[in-house]
């Protein structure tokens, strides 16, 4: 089995960007860095971000046929 050390970063395509953001402020606690009609970020340490939500226009065919995102491990 794979053990993991950290969680880099994760992209996600939510209905409502707004209403994600929200959420990852309010209840997660992130801070906000960036944020765009189609795109918001977030961290939760000294890194770039942890968690991007992004719009329809910001994934790839392949990922919005097959509800495809993103997350990047750091493995051990």
């Amino acid at each position: 089995m794979v053990e993991l050390e950290q969680l880099r970063f994760v992209r996600l395509k939510p209905a409502d960007i707004a209403q994600a953001a929200d959420f990852a402020t309010r209840v997660l606690g992130l801070e906000p860095i960036d944020r765009t009609p189609d795109t918001a970020t977030f961290r939760s340490d000294y890194r770039d971000y942890t968690l991007a939500f992004r719009s329809e226009e910001h994934t790839s065919e392949l990922q919005s046929r097959f509800g495809i995102s993103y997350a990047v491990f750091c493995l051990k």
